[in-house]
């Protein structure tokens, strides 16, 4: 009781004392913390001034607002308030607490009154510094356009010596406070660890006395008992009433004591209690095995029974089964309840041979396998690691049998620790392997009878004749092919179902083949018992015995009457429309090949009109496809009443038709005239209004034709005709008639080539960026526009006019926009290094559909990244286009871009959709006139009107202001009397490639310092 009393006492002692130490450098911990928060404060509010002071930057007198207004608590604390000022800013996260002057928290957290009141000194002295920095400030935001001399004045303020002194006092008492703190926790600390080494000591000298003369005395009695007499005793009563659950705690050094001879005991008794168990549990598996062998288990649920059984009676085992496929070469099928799904599917899917596992090897060889340790045995060389991931060191394989020796599969065992087999171990698997093996080939038995049955029974008639050619047998499938009952054909000859079409030399023919090759097979006619001639699909064959003579004969018998119903309307599917009737586009190209054909040998002329049907998806996406096609129905029935007996009408696909017009005049004018009948014909007859069940529609159609004498055009290429003739009808319109004009295809043709053309200019480099310079009023390059150029090998030069709308509409906009960023940042790279270009402003137009990519603004800001370009000299050019959709998604991408230093320009300001509510909200850096309404600026008073309401607009606005397209002194006056100070045009630089366009900036650097320098 006088131990327990002393290891209490050391406990609470020695929690106290650590709590001290804890307590105390706890507060000096929170009052270092404090105290350069308190610091920090002085020093952030202090640079926040001077940097206001530099820039007047709002965002910094902001930040010194908030500095003060923290420290005074006035605005709630962020959360990391032990950090700078300057590092959240005002965009740091705030906290949930309620705003808390840093004075008070300085009270709070245990500063002595002197320590406090020196502190509330140096906080008084905050006011003196803030009226001082305040006053700066104010100089700044003084109205008047002498901010040079008010920004010295206001930097003159803030280096002043009193405001210094006030500085560095208040950093004298925060120094004095942070040494008394650290001294006074320091000592405390210092005393509280003195105390607890002492009882620490203390503690260990007694702790060691103690547990040595326990020790002394529980090792002299441990080696006569091996533990009390209350233990023998009980273990004693336990092992005499056949309780063995208990393990005896037995070391070496007591094998000799009453207690190691009780384990012995123990031991021998469990060994014999477990075999005995195991064998009953093992009887009582195959009893069930057995039994539902009876029933209709299937065979993958017994090998279950079996597997988990085993696993079962062996818990330290995993257990699986094996089966083979057909050939042999893999396992079919893999049955295991515990097996790692990645470890089954692996290996079922291996081919059997050596080196990949136990089973395969187990079946490549025929005899059992067992392998102590998989990572060093040569059969799991190319497993091991797939064996290491399922946690499995040992495995032995054993193969499965049927009664005759055919090999079946395997059955295996796996422990997770590498280990000898024993033969305990060997005989589980072999008696395993054995009733697997029952179970599979009883499954396998009943399978194949029941195959035989069905296959008997199946949907081909069947009949078995003995040697002499007398049935013997027939199916269900024959009675219902020939009408003859089982009873009316059993001891009858095949020969009666003879139907008189084949002569003797036929059947004699066959059977001949049977005798000597074993069967025959064809197709032959039949009569059924009714007297109904049948076609029929006849095999015969021969069944030998043993001894090679024919015991017997089997015949399947197929009416194949439906199948040749069934090759005529194939047929007919593969020349007409399904739906409609009428013919499809394969039968459309032969008859139009023989209209040529026709027309070529002077029978007149002929044409093709090609119909769609105007807004026939909305039908099909509002009403639905099945109303949809009882308009295509209808409209079939229309377009056939409407032309010659000798035209043809046919369904492309779709809502597509095509008509075939033959016997035309001669004359292209008589036969256009004729064909135009017909299309007028056509368009009031579908333009009628249609009954789709409760629906009344009105629908229309665009006609395209093209007109064919002779053999002059192929056919593929006059169907394209008037399909391109029917795409100028609904240009025009719909419900209209157009006929092919080669000038259309001309210009598609054109645009072909053009399209493809483009595509090996952006892969084969063909494209430049040609740089156009901007000015200032006094001349000054102030930047650049990047504007693209297509060096044609051909045509040379090619102007953006001419390619990219189509580069849009095919999607190269994209991978060309992309390059065009690229380019430009990796050129402001280059630009950064010289004095001459490092401050030169880089525009780029980037189009509607690339901007609007969701990833554009990452695109951005990982080329600025890459190249290490200051963003700020890039800018983008949006055109007011842009503006059309997804106005909300358009500001967000520019805010994002925005916020990293890229600026904006709005592109042919004026010429689009210029919505005022729009402008306002985007945050754009500049407007630019468009060199349209520059043109005529000075003879044109609506463009005057229109440049002096931009100019006036950008103002209100603060935004900067450009006019592209200046040309000549007249409109650079008229622009700089307006108050535009930015210029872009020819009167300034033609669009250069790099070099040139270098040498243009380096020429006006010179100019201007000689201009400079000039008396």
């Amino acid at each position: 009781m006088g131990v327990l009393i002393a290891i209490a006492i050391y406990f609470v002692s020695h929690i106290l004392l650590e709590k001290k130490i804890d307590y105390a450098k706890g507060i000096r911990y929170q009052s270092v913390l404090l105290l350069s928060e308190f610091r920090q404060s002085l020093d952030d509010q202090r640079r926040m001034a001077l940097t206001y002071v530099a820039t007047g930057n709002p965002a910094y007198k902001k930040q010194y607002q908030s500095i003060m207004a923290i420290r005074e608590g006035k605005q709630i604390r962020p959360e990391r308030h032990n950090q700078p000022y300057l590092g959240f800013g005002i965009k740091e996260s705030m906290s949930s607490e309620r705003p808390i002057a840093l004075l008070d928290l300085i009270r709070q957290e245990g500063f002595s009154e002197q320590e406090y009141r020196k502190l509330k000194e140096a906080d008084s002295r905050f006011d003196e510094i803030n009226a001082t920095e305040l006053r700066a400030m104010q100089l700044i935001e003084a109205p008047g356009s002498d901010i040079d001399a008010r920004r010295a004045r206001a930097t003159q303020i803030l280096q002043d010596g009193k405001y210094q002194q006030a500085i560095a006092a208040i950093t004298r008492s925060i120094n004095d406070v942070s040494t008394t703190i650290t001294e006074r926790s320091l000592n405390a600390a210092k005393s509280a660890e003195t105390l607890s080494i002492i009882l620490k000591i203390l503690a260990a000298l007694f702790s060691f006395a103690f547990i040595f003369t326990c020790r002394k005395a529980y090792l002299a009695l441990k080696a006569q008992l091996g533990g009390s007499v209350d233990e023998i005793q009980e273990h004693v009563t336990r092992l005499s009433t056949g309780n063995f659950q208990h393990t005896l705690p037995v070391t070496d050094d007591m094998e000799n004591s009453a207690l190691g001879c009780l384990a012995k005991m123990q031991a021998s008794l469990i060994e014999k209690s477990l075999e005995q168990k195991k064998f009953e549990k093992y009887e009582y598996l195959r009893n069930i095995i057995f039994e539902q062998l009876a029933s209709d288990e299937p065979l993958p649920n017994i090998l279950k029974v079996i597997v988990r059984g085993i696993e079962k009676l062996n818990p330290e085992m995993t257990c699986s089964v094996m089966l083979m496929d057909t050939e042999s070469k893999f396992f079919s099928k893999c049955i295991a309840c515990n097996l790692p799904i990645f470890f089954r599917t692996a290996i079922s899917r291996v081919e059997i041979g050596v080196g990949v596992g136990s089973c395969s090897a187990a079946v490549f060889t025929g005899e059992r396998v067992v392998v102590d340790d998989i990572a060093t045995h040569p059969y799991w060389v190319t497993l091991k690691d797939l064996a290491a991931q399922a946690r499995f060191g040992a495995c032995c394989s054993q193969p499965i049998r049927s009664s005759s020796g055919e090999l079946l599969g395997t059955f295996a065992i796996y422990h997770h620790e590498p280990r000898e087999h024993t033969k305990s171990d060997l005989n589980i698997l072999e008696q395993s392997a054995r009733l697997a093996g029952i179970a599979i080939e009883r499954k396998l038995i009943e399978q194949n009878l029941q195959i035989a049955a069905i296959a008997f029974e199946s949907q081909e008639g069947m009949l078995v004749t003995d040697a002499n050619r007398v049935i013997l047998r027939v199916n269900s499938a024959f009675s219902q092919i020939t009408g003859y009952s089982e009873d009316e054909i059993i001891g009858k000859h095949p020969g009666m179902l003879s139907s008189g079409r084949h002569d003797m030399d036929f059947y004699a023919s066959m059977w001949e083949s049977i005798v000597n090759t074993g069967s025959w097979e064809g197709d032959v006619w039949n009569r059924r018992k009714n007297g109904e001639v049948y076609p029929a699909h006849l095999t015969f064959t021969a069944v030998k015995g043993r001894d090679g003579t024919i015991v017997n004969y089997v015949a399947t018998l197929v009416d194949i009457t439906s199948r040749k119903s069934a090759e005529e309307e194939i047929q007919h599917l593969a020349y007409y429309d399904s739906l409609t009737g009428l013919p499809n586009r394969r039968l459309l190209m032969d008859r139009l090949s023989q209209a040529l054909v026709t027309s070529s040998r002077g029978k007149g002329g002929g044409a093709i009109l090609f119909l769609d049907l105007d807004h026939f998806k909305t039908l099909n996406d509002t009403l639905g496809h099945d109303v949809g096609d009882l308009l295509l129905k209808q409209v079939s029935e229309r377009l056939t009443s409407c032309v010659r007996e000798g035209d043809t009408v046919a369904r492309i696909g779709g809502d597509e038709f095509v008509i075939m017009l033959e016997g035309l005049s001669d004359s292209i004018f008589e036969a256009a005239r004729q064909a135009e009948l017909i299309c007028e014909k056509i368009l009031n007859a579908l333009n009628q209004a249609y009954q789709l069940n409760s629906y009344e529609y009105h629908s229309t159609t665009s006609i395209g034709a093209t007109l064919f004498s002779g053999h002059e055009i192929e056919s593929d290429e006059l169907l394209k005709q008037a399909d391109i003739a029917m795409y100028q009808s609904k240009t025009a319109g719909r419900n209209a008639i157009r006929f092919f004009d080669p000038v259309m295809q001309e210009v598609i043709n054109n645009r072909a080539l053009l399209e493809r053309e483009l595509h090996k200019a952006f892969d084969n480099e063909q494209f430049q960026l040609h740089y156009q310079l901007q000015v200032n009023n006094l001349g000054q390059a102030l930047g650049a526009e990047a504007l693209i150029r297509w060096m044609h090998p051909e045509r040379g030069m090619v102007l953006p006019f001419h390619f990219i709308s189509l580069a849009e509409e095919i999607g190269l906009i994209l991978p060309i926009g992309k390059w065009v960023i690229e380019t430009a940042c990796t050129q402001l790279n280059v630009w950064q290094q010289s004095k001459f270009t490092k401050d030169i402003v880089l525009s780029i137009n980037v189009s509607a559909k690339q901007f609007r990519q969701a990833d554009f603004a990452e695109q951005i800001q990982d080329a600025v990244n890459r190249h290490g370009i200051n963003p700020a000299l890039l800018k983008l050019e949006l055109t007011e286009s842009l503006l059309l959709d997804d106005v909300e998604e358009i500001i967000a991408t520019m805010t994002t871009l925005r916020e990293i230093g890229v600026q904006f320009s709005l592109d042919d300001f004026g010429t689009g959709y210029s919505s005022l509510m729009y402008l306002k909200r985007l945050p754009l850096n500049q407007l630019k006139i468009d060199q349209s309404f520059v043109r005529d600026l000075i003879t044109d008073p609506s463009d005057q009107a229109i440049v002096h309401t931009i100019i006036a607009m950008a103002k209100s606005l603060s935004l900067d202001i450009i006019a592209e397209g200046v040309e000549t002194e007249e409109q650079l006056q008229f622009l700089l009397n307006k108050g535009c100070t930015c210029y872009q045009g020819y009167l300034f630089g033609r669009p250069l490639p790099i070099q040139q366009f270098e040498d243009l900036l380096k020429m006006r650097v010179y100019e201007a310092e000689q201009l400079a320098i000039a008396p």
